[in-house]
């Protein structure tokens, strides 16, 4: 059984900005289920794929890394943005949180794709990892 859901993006072509990247998945703020999306880009940013890769319960979503390299590697993407939300409303990472994101980032490496941003998604605001120079 497949878990990841395809949707077309409203982006445009680009996704550079967290700003804008929040504006594309600001609806998971209403979601009362935690879920991480990935945005797979060419090497110009260019939005290739837009795929929900699991869903998860009210404060967690287990997330396996080789699944997001999986669909990054069939599609060949050559960077990542990942997305999730926080049900609570609050988008402070956790401790899981930058542990992925690590986790990812070194894992990335490997296969010569750039993990761009880790955005989480909470009520009227975002925490972008990249802006907070952590990646």
């Amino acid at each position: 059984m497949k878990l990841y859901v395809k949707e077309k993006s409203d982006l445009g072509y680009y996704a550079s900005e967290p700003s804008s990247v929040f504006q594309e998945f600001k609806c998971l703020a209403d979601a009362d289920q935690e879920s991480l999306w990935i945005l797979g880009t060419n090497t110009k940013n260019k939005v290739k794929i837009k795929e929900m890769i699991n869903l998860g319960g009210l404060d967690s979503c287990n997330v396996y890394p080789r699944i997001i390299f999986k669909r990054l590697i069939m599609t060949d993407c050559s960077a990542v943005i990942m997305i999730h939300n926080h049900p609570s409303g609050i988008p402070d990472p956790s401790n899981d949180d930058i542990r992925l994101t690590s986790i990812v980032k070194d894992g990335a490496k490997i296969f010569d794709i750039r993990l761009l941003d880790h955005i989480i998604v909470g009520e009227n605001s975002y925490f972008s990892f990249r802006e907070k120079n952590l990646i």
